[in-house]
């Protein structure tokens, strides 16, 4: 059997993010989808095509935009190590975030931030507990 509270979630974690690492030293702190902020936002976003959400006929690309948008302004909260062609580094903007979202050559990145947005077992009280054990 497994205590209730094994599954408790951190809010602070999901609100002011975790690290995360991805490739080549590249460090990202990401707050959980269901960060407070974040889901206010993407409702705003997403009100303006609610009827077209709710009855099917939204477009993915649509949906997804909106979720870019969203997600560059509260999910990416900062990030390290990430520099242009010419060595300059990048700062965490929602503007730089979305412009490397919307590059369908960098789709990795973006699937990588969703990926840890939504993993529950990162964002639970326990979590950096148990991985420190390992």
């Amino acid at each position: 059997m497994a205590k209730i509270s094994s599954f408790k979630q951190d809010l602070t974690k999901e609100s002011e993010g975790v690290w995360f690492d991805f490739e080549s030293g590249i460090r990202v702190l990401i707050a959980s989808t269901n960060s407070p902020k974040f889901k206010k936002f993407l409702k705003a976003l997403t009100k303006p095509h609610i009827q077209a959400i709710r009855s099917n006929t939204a477009s993915v690309d649509l949906q997804t935009a909106l979720f870019k948008k969203a997600g560059s302004k509260y999910l990416v909260l900062d990030w390290e190590n990430i520099e242009d062609d010419d060595g300059n580094p990048i700062e965490c903007t929602p503007e730089n975030c979305l412009e490397i979202f919307n590059d369908p050559a960098l789709r990795e990145f973006y699937n990588f931030v969703v990926q840890s947005a939504g993993s529950a077992e990162a964002f639970r009280v326990e979590f950096e507990a148990e991985s420190a054990g390992n």
